[in-house]
C-alpha cells in the first residue's frame, strides 16, 4: 500500500529522528524507511508499526489519490530503475562504434585517396548520441532538495 510519505518524514523530523532511529523503534530495517520515505510503499506490519510509534491512526498515514504521483512520474521511476542502465551503455556502446567507423572511414579514404562524406555522417551520429546519453544521465541523477 502506498503511504504519504511527507507526512512521515514530517513526523520523524518533528520528533529529531534520524532514519535509523526510527526503524530501531519501529523493528525493521534501515532499508524499509528509506525506501517508505523514498516511495510510499509499504507492507501492512510497517504500516502498523508506524502508526503506533508516531500514535496515529493507520488511516492517516496512507496517501490519498491527491498525494499519489502522477502515472508518468511512476513510469518514469520504472524506467529509470531498471532500463535506465541498459540504455546508457546501449548509446555509449553505438556511439563508440559509430566514432570508430567513422575515423576509420576518413582513415582510409584518406589514403585511398576516395574521401567520402559518409564517415562524416557516422561521427555526427556518434556526436547526436553521445549527446542524449549525457543528457539521459543528467536526467537520471538524483537532485538534492533546495
Amino acid at each position: 500500500m502506498l503511504l504519504n510519505t511527507q507526512l512521515i518524514r514530517s513526523e520523524r523530523e518533528s520528533k529529531n529522528w534520524t532514519q535509523q532511529h526510527l526503524a530501531d523503534v519501529c523493528d525493521v530495517s534501515l532499508r524499509t524507511i528509506q525506501r517508505i520515505e523514498k516511495t510510499g510503499e509499504a507492507s501492512s506490519e510497517s504500516l502498523a508499526a508506524l502508526a503506533s510509534v508516531f500514535e496515529l491512526p493507520a488511516e492517516k498515514l496512507v496517501a490519498s489519490k491527491s498525494d499519489q504521483p502522477p502515472l508518468y512520474m511512476k513510469l518514469f521511476e520504472i524506467i529509470k530503475r531498471y532500463a535506465g542502465s541498459v540504455y546508457i551503455h546501449t548509446l555509449t556502446g553505438f556511439s563508440t562504434l559509430l566514432l570508430f567507423f567513422g575515423y576509420l572511414g576518413l582513415y582510409m579514404g584518406y589514403y585511398s585517396g576516395k574521401l567520402s562524406l559518409d564517415p562524416l555522417i557516422w561521427m555526427h551520429f556518434a556526436m547526436i548520441l553521445t549527446g542524449s546519453v549525457l543528457l539521459t544521465v543528467n536526467l537520471m541523477r538524483p537532485r538534492r532538495k533546495p
